[in-house]
């Protein structure tokens, strides 16, 4: 299984303490904005669940029940990260190997930017910031609803009683 803690202190060290919303492309933080991930909450935007010490020491960045929805539900036939297609082997892989969530994943920028995702929840990375000063010259991305709702389509509902 991958490492998603290793993975995000490595793009930690990576990024050089660049918040996490400039580092990586609108290609990714579009389709999935990154404000998303909070520290210590599932990763999953419609999930309230707080993660405990258990599950953050041992690099989980999702509840329990989501990563086995997410995991029964495959395989993925888009990426998770920028919704385009994937390539024929990462479906195969995804097939061979379904508790792996990387291959649902393209290599490069969308691993890179769901490893931080990850990073956020498990405490390693910086969360994206709500709201930066004007003085500053940034201007932050806007969010669209409608990349929230893409979202909870490729994880589904929290639908827990």
């Amino acid at each position: 299984m991958c490492n998603w803690r290793h993975e995000a202190e490595s793009l930690r060290d990576k990024m050089g303490g660049m918040p996490i919303e400039y580092y990586f492309s609108k290609n990714v933080t579009s389709f999935v904005p990154p404000i998303i991930a909070q520290p210590g909450k599932c990763l999953v935007p419609s999930c309230s669940t707080y993660l405990g010490r258990e599950h953050i020491s041992q690099g989980k960045y999702l509840c329990d029940y989501h990563f086995s929805e997410i995991t029964a539900n495959g395989p993925r036939y888009n990426c998770v990260m920028c919704g385009r297609p994937l390539d024929q082997r990462k479906i195969n892989l995804q097939i061979q190997r379904p508790r792996e969530l990387q291959y649902a994943i393209h290599e490069g920028e969308c691993l890179d930017y769901y490893n931080s995702l990850a990073g956020v929840v498990l405490g390693i990375i910086p969360p994206a910031q709500r709201l930066l000063p004007e003085s500053t010259g940034i201007k932050v991305p806007s969010f669209n609803p409608e990349n929230a709702y893409a979202l909870a389509k490729v994880f589904g509902s929290n639908n827990r009683q």
